[in-house]
């Protein structure tokens, strides 16, 4: 174990951090020894071990019942090196076996980064398989924490035959993690990073697809980097490999530049959609206007208003008497004249004065 409480103070002392070396050492190996120093999570006193070929650690004096006691090697390598990687990227935003008192995890969680009351990253170390994995992720998201789960390389198991390929155990299929990056290789969102305490380094394959039902993966894509090559993701904690981030940037401006063309075509394909509509319509108010006033003075040329007609008897009456007016011979002395004083339609003559009619009634005619 890396992280122990001073009794006096109830101070947390992280045997990992730079402030400890051959000098500083010295008085803190002296408070384990007098029973100063206890494990946070079982409360028994721990000495300091800090020789010259292991790791320097705390160990239990007691073989107690503390998950802490049979950490493996490789366990505690790895979780050092996280520790040391996470402090040169958030300083004091770090520490090392972050305890839970109140709940029923196996065992502390191995680094634990909180950026911020909404951002609270645990990364758990892997080296075989975890039986109970769904009642783990579930205290993990009651306490609000994202879990980066951190298998070991030896857990990692090739294909004999396809070098793009590789078998899964149950819970390195359940470790699969969907990143943006992984669009930066594959189709397939799916991706799982291991570490190598040994070399020090972080293999991630990205694009996992099941080739083979329910262990044979494939992989579009292997990368291997050494440890403090690393980026770390603030959002999620996840591994980033150099020149990720640049690549993903660039593909998102792209898909931003894209975009953008795409909003100002289909403005302008709008616009030319409003100008046409408008001309449209202009068109046919103006072909409306034109068929209106055609109409209009058809109406006015071949369709005058009618002459409101005489009534009938008036009209009959006027022409009953329209033969006063008429000159007609006189039969007696052969002078035409409307000033007549009597007259014969029958033969159409008069008699046009009261000469001619005496002399027509002496003569009897």
């Amino acid at each position: 174990m890396f992280k122990v409480l001073d009794c006096k103070t109830d101070e947390e002392i992280i045997i990992l951090d730079p402030y400890w070396d051959e000098d500083t050492i010295v008085p803190l190996r002296k408070m384990g020894q007098e029973d100063e120093l206890v494990c946070p999570g079982c409360k028994q006193p721990v000495h300091v071990r800090a020789g010259k070929k292991k790791r320097w650690h705390f160990a239990h004096k007691d073989l107690s019942n503390c998950p802490l006691q049979h950490e493996s090697p490789n366990v505690l390598q790895a979780k050092s090196l996280l520790y040391a990687w996470l402090k040169k990227k958030l300083g004091n935003k770090v520490t090392v076996e972050k305890h839970f008192p109140l709940t029923t995890l196996p065992r502390p969680i191995d680094c634990f980064v909180e950026i911020s009351n909404e951002i609270r990253i645990g990364y758990w170390i892997v080296e075989r398989g975890i039986r109970d994995r769904s009642s783990l992720q579930h205290m993990f998201t009651q306490l609000g924490i994202s879990i980066v789960w951190v298998p070991l390389i030896d857990m990692l198991k090739m294909d004999e035959e396809d070098q793009q390929a590789v078998h899964l155990t149950p819970t390195e299929r359940d470790f699969t993690f969907s990143s943006d990056y992984n669009q930066l290789y594959s189709r397939f969102d799916s991706a799982l990073t291991y570490l190598d305490v040994h070399e020090k380094t972080i293999l991630t394959l990205r694009g996992l697809d099941c080739i083979h039902l329910p262990q044979k993966y494939s992989f579009d894509f292997k990368l291997k980097n050494d440890l403090d090559q690393m980026l770390f993701f603030p959002q999620t904690g996840e591994f980033v490999h150099p020149g990720e981030h640049e690549l993903l940037e660039t593909l998102r401006k792209e898909a931003q530049e894209r975009e953008r063309l795409r909003k100002i075509e289909e403005e302008k394909r709008r616009e030319e959609e409003r100008l046409l509509q408008k001309e449209i319509e202009k068109h046919r108010l103006k072909n409306l206007t034109k068929a209106t006033n055609h109409t209009t003075q058809k109406n006015y040329i071949s369709k005058p208003p009618p002459i409101p007609k005489r009534p009938k008897e008036e009209t009959k009456k006027t022409e009953s008497y329209n033969h006063l007016n008429k000159a007609y011979p006189c039969r007696i002395c052969g002078t035409m004249t409307a000033n007549w004083t009597s007259l014969n339609l029958g033969n159409n003559t008069c008699i046009c004065s009261i000469e001619c009619l005496t002399k027509s009634q002496a003569d009897g005619k």
